[in-house]
């Protein structure tokens, strides 16, 4: 039997990282969770999540250079980033998916929305359609 994705939600409030890491436990994903940037890139070394919900504006290291040190690391090649972010622009999205982020999710957000970002960057059939069909 496969194992259920891994995602590490990567956030500094405590609160959104609860709201996400209950959806999706709910879908049947495995998550994790890290606090700041140091946290992150220590986490990914060792549990080597199939996606990283990082936000861009966290304390010690920050989302970008989290990001950057990440798309570098040969050993993270696979894993699929998207970024969480209040400071919803076009052109820091267009920043993120230059920097290597394949998703851009913009803070206020429900879990149910960060839930459909992880099931498209993994080719997940949306469980709305699953239902109805």
């Amino acid at each position: 039997m496969t194992q259920p994705a891994h995602v590490l939600i990567a956030d500094d409030v405590a609160d959104i990282r609860e709201i996400i890491g209950f959806q999706l436990r709910f879908d049947g994903y495995r998550t994790a969770e890290a606090e700041n940037g140091r946290e992150v890139l220590d986490a990914v070394h060792v549990s080597r999540p199939d996606v990283l919900l990082l936000d861009l504006d966290m304390p010690d290291v920050d989302g970008w250079s989290v990001l950057k040190e990440l798309r570098r690391d040969p050993d993270a090649a696979g894993m699929h980033v998207a970024v969480l972010t209040g400071d919803s622009n076009e052109m820091v999205e267009q920043r993120a998916m230059s920097a290597g982020a394949e998703a851009y999710i913009a803070k206020p957000v429900t879990g149910a929305d960060v839930a459909r970002a992880v099931d498209r960057m993994l080719g997940v059939a949306a469980r709305a359609a699953a239902a109805v069909g």
